[in-house]
């Protein structure tokens, strides 16, 4: 990521602009107009696609790459390859580059030491190259070496728009020539789509949820009680004390290349759920934390999470044959509550009753499950992050009382009234 401290100092004359050129949701409609190339908005838990805008075109992705690179730390610790108390080895030339104002970096001293877990924080708070190089370095022998491992991690992960030529995010042009990536061009960059982001973010979070203890800390102290003390803010300025300070934001990375243009992707606890937030390539006259909120405010006011099968209810078919039941019928009830994402304006529900047994037979107990209640939004447009999810609400449907069996003589007489029918 290129040096995003420059947005801290345009923050007046960004208002000034946002009031000119504001993000508009549509009149009479629940469409939003954001001014970016890609972005999407994802729940975390269902997978239900809320928001998305060209979320599979491939884009450079700048420092959002260090989310997979952190996750490579974390896997690396687990299995024992490295240790949080470990040296990050830095030579002269990563030390050089942390003197570039043009690229995201914390100062390295040579005669100090900084660990794994040092590094870790100044690669995923203040987005610092050099420490993300150090970190790929000490894994895996090479930064070449490490990006062969971040391909196939996401490999692993089914994702296959992904394009790595370096560990922290910066095009080829800005690595050292002994970092460059075998037969990469000046102008290579790592690429991957809005979507395919949202898939690494549930993949390090799920595995690793210790990473929000870091991605949600405004800033960090490095050499704490020591003359070397400093203090490191994050890029990430929707955190607390930072200007777009946003209530349940705890994360993720921030990105900015010329190629990339401003990134972000960012985790949100919204209403007891945590949505997964991408932009990419944000225009220039807005700023990428106003857009992300804007996409935030859209889902709060157009999106619930709806009880669409409540436990203890009647189902949509009330009642079952029993056909030799002291009483020919059961009365079915829900078992148990499932939900569903629901658009306010344009959702449009489907239930359907699927008997597993149609031939129920008495003595019948309560509670026995006879099939399955399904809701589904049939006006549904935008899916969700697994294509083969079809997004159903399933609750099992169960008889709601006993049933004793009929007598012999009720059931014979039952027997000849339907054959004269």
């Amino acid at each position: 990521m290129t040096q995003s401290n420059k947005y801290k100092y345009k923050v007046v004359v960004l208002l000034i602009i946002l009031s000119v050129f504001p993000i508009h949701v549509l009149a009479a409609s629940n469409e939003l107009d954001i001014p970016a190339k890609s972005a999407i908005a994802v729940d975390f838990d269902t997978g239900k696609i809320l928001y998305e805008k060209n979320s599979s075109e491939v884009l450079p992705i700048a420092s959002m790459t260090k989310l997979i690179s952190a996750y490579l730390v974390y896997e690396s610790v687990k299995t024992g390859k490295i240790s949080w108390n470990d040296s990050v080895p830095f030579d002269d030339t990563l030390i050089k580059m942390t003197e570039n104002p043009d690229l995201s970096n914390i100062p390295i001293k040579k005669e100090l030491t900084y660990t794994v877990e040092d590094s870790l924080k100044a690669m995923l708070i203040s987005s610092a190259n050099v420490s993300t190089t150090g970190l790929a370095r000490l894994i895996s022998g090479t930064e070449q070496a490490f990006v062969d491992q971040m391909n196939l991690k996401v490999d692993e992960w089914g994702i296959k728009d992904a394009h790595f030529i370096s560990a922290s995010g910066l095009d080829t042009q800005d690595l050292p020539k002994e970092d460059r990536y075998p037969n990469s061009k000046d102008d290579d960059a790592n690429m991957m789509s809005a979507k395919s982001m949202v898939i690494v973010a549930k993949h390090l979070i799920t595995d690793y949820p210790e990473v929000l203890d870091i991605t949600k800390q405004s800033h960090y102290t490095l050499f704490q009680g020591t003359k070397d003390e400093q203090t490191y803010w994050s890029s990430n300025l929707m955190l607390p004390d930072l200007y777009y300070y946003t209530k349940g934001v705890d994360g993720l990375k921030t990105g900015t290349t010329p190629n990339a243009g401003a990134c972000f992707i960012g985790s949100t606890v919204q209403d007891g759920h945590r949505i997964i937030t991408v932009v990419m390539n944000v225009d220039e006259k807005y700023s990428r934390f106003e857009v992300t909120k804007n996409i935030l405010k859209h889902i709060e006011t157009y999106w619930e999470y709806q009880e669409v099968n409540k436990a203890g209810s009647n189902a949509i078919v009330e009642k079952a044959d029993v056909p030799n039941g002291k009483v020919e019928t059961v009365p079915l009830i829900i078992k148990n509550s499932s939900s569903l994402w629901v658009n306010k304006q344009t959702s449009e529900l489907k239930q359907v009753f699927n008997q597993k047994n149609d031939k129920l037979s008495a003595p019948l107990k309560k509670n026995v499950i006879v099939g399955q209640q399904v809701t589904t939004d049939i006006n549904d447009k935008l899916g969700y992050l697994d294509q083969k999810d079809t997004g159903q609400a399933t609750s099992d449907v169960m008889t709601k009382t006993d049933v004793l069996k009929a007598n012999i003589f009720v059931r014979a007489w039952r027997s000849i009234k339907n054959s004269i029918k």
